[in-house]
């Protein structure tokens, strides 16, 4: 290829629909408004978090009743998570039908945000099943460790890394949990305030 300094390796891809821009959520500054979690067929578990003017952040369930929280920092942290989020890959490696099965199937988690200019981002996420591999004749392991599948709001089946879903993905429950106390260097509690 003239002009071409190197060589091409597998690095290199012609996917012209692997070209396109990987952001789910991109949300830059304090332009996240409001973040959505929804566990179908637990809805105990659903939330919504909102942040106001001040940038205060509440916490509600689906019926919009005000839920308390205790670990105010914690809270925060997965909140600035869903500021920017990618997805892994557009190509899914699954055949038409599998993926058409899959974007009429009830997903594991639902994802919305809202950004404070009104946009709006989605995402359903389904768990990536991986053959169970035996130990002492129990089947043990049933996702798989390192991806998930997600359908966007334009339908599109793409790859999910679990390193990057599994914090946002979070329960009701354990967003409510107390905050770890801090320990001294020593192991022993800290005095707070």
């Amino acid at each position: 290829m003239e002009g071409f300094t190197g060589y091409l390796s597998t690095r290199f891809f012609t996917s012209e629909r692997e070209w396109r821009h990987t952001g789910i959520f991109n949300y830059p500054k304090r332009s996240l408004a409001a973040v959505e979690v929804r566990v179908p067929g637990r809805k105990e578990e659903s939330y919504a978090l909102l942040a106001n003017d001040s940038g205060t952040l509440e916490l509600f369930d689906l019926e919009g009743e005000p839920l308390v929280y205790r670990d105010t920092s914690g809270i925060q942290d997965h909140f600035l998570r869903f500021k920017k989020v990618h997805l892994e890959t557009y190509r899914s490696r699954l055949e038409a039908r599998v993926e058409d099965s899959l974007r009429q199937a009830s997903p594991a988690f639902e994802i919305d945000a809202l950004g404070r200019s009104g946009r709006k981002s989605k995402i359903d996420i389904h768990w990536k099943p991986v053959a169970g591999r035996m130990n002492n004749s129990e089947l043990f392991d049933t996702h798989d460790a390192e991806q998930l599948y997600g359908v966007t709001e334009q339908g599109e089946v793409v790859l999910l890394q679990r390193f990057v879903f599994d914090p946002l993905i979070r329960s009701l429950s354990e967003l409510q949990k107390d905050p770890i106390p801090p320990v001294a260097s020593a192991g022993l509690p800290m005095p707070t305030n």
